[in-house]
């Protein structure tokens, strides 16, 4: 194998790594790669841990686009914040979580530290973005300042601005125009280094066409670069030090350079819930199943639903997803989903089935009341059309 076949191998192996994008437990990807046609993606079980996992991109031209859409990390209510989510959008269950609660009062003293969040030194939770744990700590200080009396007034508005679809499309839509540039660069850049390098060598030879493809490659790279920090301060100014070292490495190595777009476009709409972004690109039949997940989530959490026995903790998370759950079934109406059809119980599969668990829908036969993989949730019984008592 020649040296230039072996670098070009390393290219490929190094773009593939790029294509790979990690996500945590409690987020969902929404992958398109003509435009049209989006589709969820959840982290992948079988490369990954406990808190996360790896969604593929698509890796050819035009590229594709890459969205995460992620619940908040914590539950909040007037008298504090916890650091633990009963409902989670992973397949493969709830993700770490530190479960610690604090007081509103302490909250002066937050800190985030990459995507990591710190109040007073203590763990409190891991966003999925940097942009993410940005949003949330100034979120917090908001509720750290406010009057307790406002407080409960303030985190109904902060949920209703999670659901609001049409501040959604108007990111999306000035993301889409102001991204147009960017994207045919790194469509070039592709072309220019999986296809025009590899055929001018070959045909050419390296010693003839080091100097021109060298002189290419540095324009388009530093022309993804460009335009990279122009678009990444236009949407994100406050993250300076992350633009920084994102422009540097969209500079120097044209792999990173080629997925541009999806650094700038995965944190694009953490702000809003993930049902509300599932039901701008999904199309109806792929968002209704969707949906069922995130109402059965809030409804019937896995037990336990608090890791603490704390009881401002407990008051906490039943007040932050009663509060999530609301808003979730107002949206559902809106687009004419009934939650009440959706929570249906499941069709029978065996006549021997006599309940079912109402969070995993998994059906079970007669001799058990509870269900061992949703923590021990008690089951509910299958009743006939007719109204009769249970099987």
């Amino acid at each position: 194998m020649s040296d230039q076949v072996l670098l070009w191998c390393v290219l490929v192996v190094v773009y593939g790594w790029e294509c790979a994008c990690w996500l945590g437990r409690d987020s969902v990807a929404l992958i398109t790669w003509l435009g049209r046609g989006w589709r969820l993606r959840n982290p992948g079980r079988l490369v990954g841990n406990q808190r996360g996992g790896f969604v593929a991109v698509p890796p050819l031209p035009p590229l594709g686009t890459i969205l995460v859409a992620s619940s908040l990390p914590v539950s909040l209510s007037a008298q504090g914040v916890l650091g633990f989510v009963s409902a989670t959008l992973g397949a493969g269950g709830r993700s770490a979580q530190s479960g610690a609660f604090f007081r509103m009062e302490d909250l002066a003293q937050i800190r985030v530290r990459n995507r990591k969040l710190f109040v007073g030194g203590r763990f409190l939770a891991q966003c999925d973005s940097v942009v993410a744990a940005n949003q949330l700590a100034a979120t917090l200080k908001v509720l750290a300042t406010a009057p307790a009396e406002t407080r409960e007034r303030e985190l109904q508005r902060i949920v209703r601005s999670m659901f609001q679809l049409g501040g959604l499309q108007t990111v999306w839509n000035t993301f889409q125009a102001r991204s147009r540039g960017l994207r045919w660069c790194t469509n070039a850049l592709f072309c220019d280094l999986f296809l025009i390098i590899p055929a001018a060598i070959w045909f050419l030879g390296l010693g003839r066409t080091w100097v021109p493809l060298l002189v290419l490659l540095l324009g388009l790279t530093t022309t993804a670069a460009v335009l990279f920090h122009r678009l990444h301060r236009q949407l994100y100014p406050e993250l300076e030090d992350e633009r920084f070292t994102h422009c540097i490495l969209v500079w120097l190595s044209p792999a990173t350079s080629i997925r541009a777009v999806d650094t700038l476009s995965r944190p694009l709409l953490q702000a809003y819930h993930p049902l509300v972004v599932a039901a701008h690109f999904l199309n109806p039949a792929a968002f209704r199943p969707f949906a069922t997940r995130v109402l059965l989530e809030l409804r019937h959490p896995a037990l336990p639903v608090c890791p603490v026995g704390d009881e401002a903790a407990v008051a906490t998370e039943l007040f932050w997803r009663s509060l999530l759950l609301g808003e979730v079934e107002r949206f559902l109406k809106k687009r004419e989903l009934d939650p009440q059809e959706l929570l249906a119980p499941p069709t029978l599969v065996e006549e021997s089935c006599s309940a079912y668990c109402p969070r995993c829908r998994t059906q079970f036969t007669r001799g058990t009341d509870s269900c061992a993989d949703c923590g021990g949730m008690p089951l509910l019984p299958f009743f006939k059309p007719a109204g009769n008592t249970p099987k």
